[in-house]
């Protein structure tokens, strides 16, 4: 498995693991078919976007790190008010703040409020992580 596939699979792992599964809140992954909306409950969408992976060794095996960013776009229906999108927002960075979990180093959240989004109001939390690979 390639290493992008393998840290792609990680994080969702991880995200599967700590949110969709311990919360019951319905997750669209990338390229996932289904209905972004469930029903009236809320629901996330999750991107893992990737940045410019740079060497960070040198030597025989060379060291690289590929840097990116989670973005965990809640959605609520419009009118319901923020106050259970905003208790998501804290679980989620309180599952990927500041730790590292299978190689996988997870750096500070922060929120983004995004406004009303078609029938739902979105906003997204986003964390960047990184994650070093050595190629031989």
């Amino acid at each position: 498995m390639a290493f992008i596939e393998t840290l792609k699979n990680k994080i969702r792992t991880k995200f599967k693991t700590d949110i969709e599964t311990a919360l019951t809140v319905p997750v669209l992954y990338d390229n996932d078919p289904r209905d972004p909306r469930p029903d009236d409950s809320l629901w996330i969408r999750l991107a893992i976007l990737l940045g410019t992976k740079e060497q960070v060794s040198l030597g025989d095996k060379k060291r690289f790190r590929q840097p990116g960013i989670i973005v965990a776009s809640i959605f609520t229906q419009i009118g319901k008010g923020t106050k259970d999108s905003d208790s998501l927002a804290d679980s989620i960075t309180t599952a990927f703040q500041a730790q590292t979990v299978n190689g996988v180093v997870y750096m500070t959240p922060y929120q983004v409020p995004v406004g009303r989004q078609g029938q739902d109001w979105q906003a997204n939390i986003n964390c960047p992580f990184y994650s070093d690979f050595v190629e031989t």
